[in-house]
């Protein structure tokens, strides 16, 4: 692709109307909130969902008109699925959808309450929308309820029931964050320093190596430091083969970051089966061992040395889990572990174990498992 023919822009996504409430030129210039006009709704920019890249040409190239032909429109709103007007200081009635599941009534401003379609739900659900806030803000109701709502506002307001899943085929930031090739071409792409911005969940990798130390003392520094930039090579490669992105080194360990705990523990047990063969490859590492820790939840985002760096509990519980590892393991949370086992991700003939581990900095003790991957 020829340089300039496309530029990038960051669209700021409504979590309600699902359009773009403002359009920014670099994510330097990002706020950690947004308002969307059409719905009058100030909301928070979570950068897996309401931060979205787009591609265009510059006008210089090809002028393009985006303007939406309905912005009410079904086919701009595909989530929405019941809409109608609530009048001022009345009440308005609509059906609850038929398909069981989570959904949203909302009304703009910002009022809003979670609708739960069961087939043990009551057939009605009466609520009432005043300043800021709607109640009861969460309800069980069975399939087609009615549904009840009354306005303490003087004015005519929109209501409507809405899907809660966002749309998986957009390219939110921190999907791109994941991409190595978006950080090395895009590498101005960062937050403004001081500004944190929060992620749903996040798969974290930390590796380390054992007997490094011993290593740089036998062999000296110089032909130590080969081999451990030699690893770093091989973990960056499969981290990039599953999705993920090494977010940073530190010393002989590597912090990875991916989309999913799938690829995350897919790079695992790739590093452990390759890093054998890396470690024959140097005669003089034949006792240094690779160990790791997979941890997935929320985080948050800042920019750290003129790069996108994680921080938060999850970074924390992820490094933890790398320092509770054997060489040659890698440890995962139990509930983790066995949907791995269950869906493949593990081999299940791996010798593996459970245990309970109170590690340094968390309140709590964690049902940890440790498989050993490498069998050399």
């Amino acid at each position: 692709m020829s340089s300039g023919v496309l530029e990038l822009t960051w669209d700021l996504v409504c979590p309600s109307c699902r359009t773009a409430s403002e359009r920014i030129r670099a994510l330097s210039t990002l706020d950690t909130h947004a308002h969307c006009q059409v719905c009058d709704l100030s909301y928070d920019l979570d950068l897996d969902r309401a931060v979205e890249a787009t591609f265009r040409p510059p006008n210089a190239i090809r002028n393009v008109d985006e303007g939406p032909y309905c912005i009410g429109g079904p086919a701009r709103t595909p989530h929405v699925l019941t809409q109608a007007i609530l009048p001022g200081n009345g009440t308005t009635e609509v059906r609850a959808p038929q398909a069981l599941g989570r959904y949203r009534l909302f009304v703009r401003g910002g009022p809003a309450a979670i609708l739960v379609v069961t087939p043990e739900g009551s057939p009605r659900f009466d609520g009432r929308a005043s300043e800021g806030v709607l109640e009861p803000a969460r309800a069980d109701v069975a399939p087609g309820a009615l549904v009840s709502l009354s306005s303490d506002h003087a004015g005519e307001r929109h209501l409507k029931i809405e899907r809660v899943d966002f749309a998986e085929d957009a390219a939110t930031a921190h999907e791109l964050s994941m991409l190595p090739a978006f950080r090395r071409q895009f590498a101005r792409e960062i937050l403004r320093p001081g500004l944190t911005l929060r992620i749903a969940r996040v798969s974290l990798l930390f590796s380390d190596l054992t007997g490094s130390t011993a290593l740089y003392a036998n062999i000296g520094d110089a032909k130590a430091f080969g081999f451990v930039q030699d690893h770093f090579e091989l973990l960056s490669k499969i981290v990039a083969r599953h999705s993920g992105t090494v977010v940073k080194t530190i010393g002989d360990a590597v912090m990875a970051a991916f989309g999913a705990e799938e690829d995350a523990v897919r790079a695992s047990v790739d590093m452990h089966s390759q890093f054998p063969q890396l470690r024959q490859s140097h005669e003089e590492a034949s006792g240094v061992r690779l160990k790791l820790g997979v941890y997935a939840g929320p985080c948050y985002v800042v920019t750290a040395n003129q790069t996108l760096d994680y921080f938060g509990h999850t970074v924390n519980v992820a490094a933890r889990l790398q320092g509770a590892a054997e060489g040659g393991e890698v440890v995962l949370t139990a509930e983790l572990a066995e949907t791995a086992l269950r869906e493949g991700w593990l081999p299940k003939d791996a010798p593996s174990q459970s245990f309970d581990a109170h590690l340094k900095g968390l309140a709590r003790t964690l049902r940890l498992f440790r498989a050993r991957l490498d069998g050399s």
